[in-house]
């Protein structure tokens, strides 16, 4: 019988988890379906150029990592400390940063790319947040928002493996919300897409560890956005170190 514990801050939840992480079985849904699409929109928007992209919420850098092996100028940032020391360990200590979505550590108008994936389920205040992402990005950046959706079956975040579970808390954002509070932010929707069970490129098949996956199609398991940076940042021009 499971034991029923609080859940755990997302700093201190990934630090546990941080080590092994990369071999949870969801990873390899993400890298197998979100990872492919969050590509896809990159390539569209650098046409052919590099671009200086920063990865929020990076944890172990494997898709920051996998950027920047396709030339671009990666930097990334996570709330956990650990998930930091082993994104470093990748990149190089001048590249990731301890940081939360809500104060970053970047001068303005840095970046021409932003990544959040599955990051702003473990953000309370998200005006903040897109707030503080609008401020470092340059006039006509991308951002790329992808999260669980709050149709699909969970209530917190469970990173499992042989060394037992963690639990971490976990707030649903419907997209319209994030889309809506973006908006009065100075991000613009471009495109907004959901990763179903009939949608995806690869579905484990009979495995108890996904159950609760929508298998009809009809829950979505995760949605992302593509949000433009126009009419300029409301944000205040906050002092922070430029990307080296």
């Amino acid at each position: 019988m499971r034991e029923h514990r609080p859940p755990l801050s997302p700093a201190e939840g990934y630090s546990r988890v941080a080590d092994v992480y990369d071999t949870w079985h969801w990873r390899n849904f993400w890298r197998r379906n979100e990872t492919p699409r969050v590509e896809r929109i990159l390539h569209r928007a650098a046409a052919s150029r590099s671009l200086c992209i920063l990865d929020i919420g990076c944890g172990t850098a494997e898709l920051t990592a996998r950027l920047r092996e396709r030339g671009h100028d990666m930097f990334g940032v996570d709330i956990s400390s650990r998930m930091v020391d082993v994104a470093r360990s990748k990149l190089g200590k001048d590249r990731v940063w301890v940081a939360s979505a809500q104060s970053l550590p970047f001068k303005s108008a840095s970046f021409d790319f932003l990544v959040a994936c599955r990051v702003f389920s473990h953000v309370r205040r998200l005006a903040k947040a897109l707030n503080e992402l609008r401020r470092v990005a340059r006039e006509g950046a991308i951002l790329v928002v992808t999260d669980v959706h709050p149709s699909h079956r969970y209530k917190h975040t469970r990173v499992s493996g042989e060394w037992g579970e963690v639990t971490i808390h976990t707030i649903k954002h419907a997209p319209d919300k994030v889309t809506a509070i973006a908006a009065s932010l100075g991000w613009t929707l471009v495109a907004e897409d959901v990763l179903t069970a009939t949608s995806a490129s690869w579905l484990p098949m009979e495995d108890e560890r996904f159950q609760s996956i929508d298998r009809t199609g009809i829950r979505p398991v995760c949605y992302i956005l593509v949000l433009r940076a126009t009419g300029g940042s409301r944000a205040s021009q906050v002092r922070g170190r430029s990307p080296p």
